[in-house]
């Protein structure tokens, strides 16, 4: 009988997964032996980390020690770069932990505001009017909700700093939305709780504080408001990727208890936007293309959105503003981004649109200063 147990983990190795969500990580994959005419003299190591990632069951046995781990943990619990405070079921990026460094150095700064200056270079010769749109950390917004496992980040002690010595350096005026999301957040949820990403709430007040200025500059341009939009509300944050938000999947918890607020979603209006998707270049270069078209729009204007995920959403307004807008994704990494940037700027060119805004998470801090060596 013993035998037979150790044969029930072979009965049905999973070859097809790539990732595993609850971990936040790819899966290993198998190497023979012998790969093209050469012996893999690693090949024990390589069969034990394959088999240890594919055995049946495996996802059982992760699933039971994570909710042991989970229901062990009495006010915090961390795992896969997320956490959550259990007093109040708000969960964060395990990275705003960190304490921020005791200073931002002049070559730091000297850096960002050298990048932004080569964007507005480049969007001055190709006639682009440009706005750069830079949207708090959760953590900010809800400090009193994440404290005391959640200290000062590099964001809040110093995106004041690098704002103010870019507007000096370039005369670009970063636009960011804390005191618009800190007034809200006293009337609905502008983040979500298992998750660090924006609700419709607080996109629609990034939506409406970047269309304030852009307003002041194009005069045939309106915003929508919330009067045109179907207002529902929902426990599980809606249009979520992953489901059920970013941190509560990556915890690798099971617990619906922690869905205790209703949040605000829109649905779309009797406006007909067309819309597709191109990510031909995704596999290769993190590189998704998404365009939307207005008919009814009462002007003829062209933007492009080059964003991460946060620029996903505040599109979702966007979109009705404008005749023709295209939402260029970007990772929200500076080695990914700094790869692919040549291949924005090209294609944005290509557009050659009215507008161009970047709309970064955490002050852009991670990646605003990658163009710098621009071709």
């Amino acid at each position: 009988m013993f035998f037979v147990l150790l044969f029930i983990p072979m009965s049905n190795i999973d070859t097809k997964t790539e990732k595993s969500p609850k971990e936040n990580r790819i899966l290993a994959k198998y190497k023979p032996f012998i790969n093209n005419n050469q012996i893999n003299f690693n090949f024990g190591n390589d069969f034990n980390y394959w088999y240890n990632d594919r055995f049946y069951g495996r996802k059982k046995i992760i699933y039971f020690y994570n909710q042991a781990r989970y229901r062990i943990a009495i006010y915090f619990y961390n795992k896969n770069g997320a956490s959550i405070n259990k007093k109040n079921k708000w969960f964060n990026h395990t990275e705003t932990m960190k304490p921020a460094p005791l200073k931002i150095t002049n070559e730091e700064l000297k850096s960002y505001a050298s990048s932004v200056n080569n964007i507005k270079k480049f969007c001055d010769k190709n006639n682009i009017k440009l706005y750069i749109i830079l949207i708090p950390n959760k953590s900010i917004i809800y400090k009193k909700e994440s404290y005391p496992f959640i200290g000062i980040s590099k964001e809040e002690k110093y995106s004041e700093q690098v704002q103010k010595y870019i507007y000096q350096k370039t005369r670009v005026k970063i636009l960011y939305p804390i005191k618009e999301l800190e007034a809200e957040k006293k009337n609905n949820y502008v983040y979500y709780k298992t998750d660090h990403h924006w609700t419709f709430s607080g996109g629609y007040i990034g939506y409406k504080y970047l269309m304030d200025k852009i307003e002041k500059d194009f005069k045939n341009v309106k915003k929508i408001s919330l009067n045109e939009l179907i207002v529902k509300n929902s426990k599980i944050p809606p249009k979520a990727n992953p489901a059920k938000g970013s941190q509560y999947t990556s915890l690798g918890i099971d617990d619906m208890r922690l869905f205790d607020v209703k949040y605000k979603y829109f649905e779309p209006t009797t406006q007909k936007i067309y819309e597709k998707t191109d990510t031909s270049l995704k596999a290769r270069k993190s590189i998704s293309y998404y365009y939307y078209l207005n008919p009814s729009s009462n002007n003829e204007l062209s933007i492009v959105v080059l964003g991460d995920s946060f620029g996903q959403h505040i599109t979702e307004y966007l979109k009705y503003s404008f005749r023709s807008t295209t939402r260029i994704f970007i990772p929200n990494n500076p080695a990914k981004f700094h790869n692919s940037k040549n291949i924005y700027l090209k294609k944005i060119e290509n557009i050659h649109p009215n507008i161009l805004i970047i709309c970064l998470y955490k002050s852009g801090l991670d990646v605003l200063n990658q163009f710098n060596d621009m071709e």
